[in-house]
């Protein structure tokens, strides 16, 4: 991942890196390898500045990130494109950004689908969190409430309960953690 520090991020976007790693993720559909890394980019991309999530939005990145999410359903990187679309929705106008492109509908999805995964439900409560923030009527209409109810119910010892529920640990999404299942490339270290 190219785009894990800061000063490799602004090359990235200066060099019209956005382009190319959403022409990447949408080419890559059916690549286990490629996706995650192209998602975890826009992560890093978002984190660093909210004003290149516009740049995102223009050539199709989010919803690049919302079609990935239909086709890669692995634990993995459906933690991944939760960040992803969280990290997207910081900022009123993000948010909306993210939510017409099909973001809670996706979000709402990862969470039923990995109800035993703390991981999941952790940067899943994190994006309805930033997405509720501008759409709270569509995160209620998408079920989000009840996803995020079962997410604290389901892992009552986890961050979730001890952070609330909906609402992010830091400023940002987590990174994803190690579990016993998959381990973190050294980029997210």
């Amino acid at each position: 991942n190219i785009a894990a520090h800061g000063e490799n991020i602004a090359k990235v976007v200066t060099s019209g890196g956005i382009s190319a790693v959403v022409a990447a993720l949408k080419a890559r559909r059916s690549s286990t390898a490629d996706v995650p890394a192209c998602c975890r980019t826009l992560w890093n991309i978002s984190v660093a500045a909210q004003k290149d999530v516009v740049e995102v939005a223009k050539v199709g990145g989010i919803e690049a990130v919302v079609e990935a999410m239909k086709w890669h359903t692995s634990e993995r990187f459906q933690e991944i494109g939760c960040g992803t679309l969280g990290a997207m929705s910081r900022g009123a106008e993000n948010a909306l950004r993210v939510a017409k492109a099909g973001g809670i509908a996706a979000v709402v999805e990862a969470l039923n689908r990995n109800r035993s995964s703390a991981c999941v439900q952790e940067q899943g409560c994190s994006a309805l969190y930033f997405l509720a923030c501008a759409a709270e009527g569509e995160v209620a209409k998408a079920c989000g409430i009840e996803a995020v109810v079962a997410a604290l119910n389901s892992h009552p010892g986890s961050e979730l309960s001890k952070h609330g529920a909906a609402k992010p640990s830091g400023s940002s999404p987590r990174t994803p953690r190690t579990s016993s299942r998959w381990s973190r490339p050294e980029a997210w270290k």
